[in-house]
This record gives structure tokens, sequence and C-alpha cells, in this order.
């Protein structure tokens, strides 16, 4: 399976379940498989990511409850890749 198959599935993986259950890690997994930099961890538990398309960041913050990621920061982040996805083309 190659690096851009497996990126499509997990971005239509994440964006089907409209950002329910979606765990921290696969966010992250799917920011860095679109070229999204960790540019920094804020106050221990903010992940901030950058991308060289994008003006602003896409901040992650680590659960501390469970292992999902609340909703807003989920969309957020798939509105990002998104618009560095339609910038591309």
């Amino acid at each position: 399976m190659t690096i851009s198959s497996r990126r499509q599935k997990l971005y239509e993986k994440i964006s089907n379940k409209r950002c329910k259950n979606v765990r921290f890690k696969d966010i992250c997994a799917l920011l860095e498989m679109y070229d999204w930099v960790l540019d920094r961890i804020a106050r221990n538990s903010h992940y901030i990511y950058v991308h060289q398309d994008y003006e602003g960041i896409v901040n992650i913050p680590r659960p501390h409850d469970s292992p999902n990621v609340k909703l807003p920061y989920c969309r957020n982040a798939l509105r990002a890749i998104q618009e560095v996805m339609n910038d591309d083309e």
C-alpha cells in the first residue's frame, strides 16, 4: 500500500466519522502525511502544526481523559488539510 493510498484511507476514515471518536495519534498522523510539521508543543499538551502553504496553525490538544480528540479541533484540522489540498489543485 502506497503512502498516498494510506493517507487517503485515513482521511476518509476520519471524515466519514465526522470527527467523532478520532484518536489523537490518528489526527496527528494524518496531518504529518499531508506534509504538516509539528512546530512546537505548547503548555505540555497543545501540539501546534504548521504547513508551508497555510498561513495559520493547527492546534491539537492532547486529551487527558480519553484517547480521542474533541470535535472542534478535529474539524479545524480537516478544514486546514482540505484548504491546502484545494490550493494544490
